[in-house]
């Protein structure tokens, strides 16, 4: 397998909590390529995920009534939302999705900037970028836009051989995490490869 230019591997996974990453990597036969991973973190959040967020934040304020059972030794707590307001809790909720999609497409718009500025200062060199799916459409609608040419990757298992893409995006997805959380990027996480061909 020849060692192509630009390749864009999208992942899905849980939520991995780290910085972006940029490294050289060295391949077995001496080659080189730089690796790009960007976070999903926050990137796969939805409606019903912030109505829960709230909730519980309404429930964090309230003191729990505390009743002991003696006899089966078992302390239950129990809080309750009284005179709820279902009207200003959708009104809550729909602020806080509104920030948190603003967030969300910011992020994005960051990942796809510095896609375009390293896929333009490394136009000489190997690179990978590791890309949440999530953004897919928008990438790929950034790429018809830029009249880029691609084409998706025919043999995805090779090409993860090849450039030993699961164990890097591994082991950047543990090394770095924030949450000291052990999360494995598989061949199942990658749903696409695609290759520009510029």
């Amino acid at each position: 397998m020849h060692l192509v230019q630009k390749l864009v591997v999208f992942y899905q996974s849980e939520e991995i909590n780290i910085k972006d990453i940029d490294r050289e990597i060295y391949t077995d036969d001496k080659k080189i390529f730089h690796m790009f991973f960007f976070s999903n973190v926050d990137l796969g959040i939805d409606k019903l995920y912030i109505q829960k967020r709230c909730i519980l934040q309404e429930f964090e304020k309230i003191e729990p009534e505390i009743k002991y059972d003696e006899e089966l030794k078992i302390i239950t707590m129990t809080k309750k939302l009284e005179n709820f307001d279902s009207e200003k809790l959708d009104q809550f909720v729909d602020e806080a999705y509104s920030r948190f999609v603003n967030n969300i497409n910011y992020r994005t718009s960051c990942i796809l900037d510095t896609y375009k500025l390293f896929n333009k200062l490394y136009k000489e060199k190997a690179v990978i970028f590791l890309i949440p799916f999530q953004i897919f459409n928008k990438f790929i609608k950034m790429l018809e836009e830029s009249k880029s040419k691609y084409q998706e990757c025919a043999n995805i298992e090779n090409t993860l051989k090849y450039y030993d893409i699961n164990y890097w995006a591994s082991y950047f997805s543990r090394a770095f995490n924030e949450n000291d959380k052990r999360i494995n990027i598989a061949k199942e996480n990658i749903i696409k490869i695609l290759e520009i061909l510029e």
